[in-house]
């Protein structure tokens, strides 16, 4: 594993030290809080691609409207893979 030395300014450290969990060493915490970070950001990206996804594929938006609008606690009208 390659490892990496991060300078950061006083007034961050002591704000990091104050946020983590006491039982948490500040290495882990801030890898917790970067893989969080990258996380998010993935799905983020993600969400934008189907968004994109939807507007090009009018079959896909009506049947998610569909599916919004569907009262759960009845027994479906027809089959997705049929339309």
């Amino acid at each position: 594993m390659k490892a990496t030395t991060i300078k950061l300014e006083s007034d961050l450290l002591e704000d990091i030290a104050r946020a983590k969990p006491k039982d948490q060493s500040l290495t882990a915490f801030v890898k917790q809080a970067v893989k969080a970070e990258l996380a998010r950001r993935h799905l983020r990206k993600s969400a934008q691609a189907y968004q994109n996804f939807l507007s090009q594929n009018k079959a896909e938006q009506d049947w998610l409207d569909q599916w919004e609008q569907a009262d759960l606690a009845i027994a479906a009208k027809s089959d997705r893979s049929k339309s």
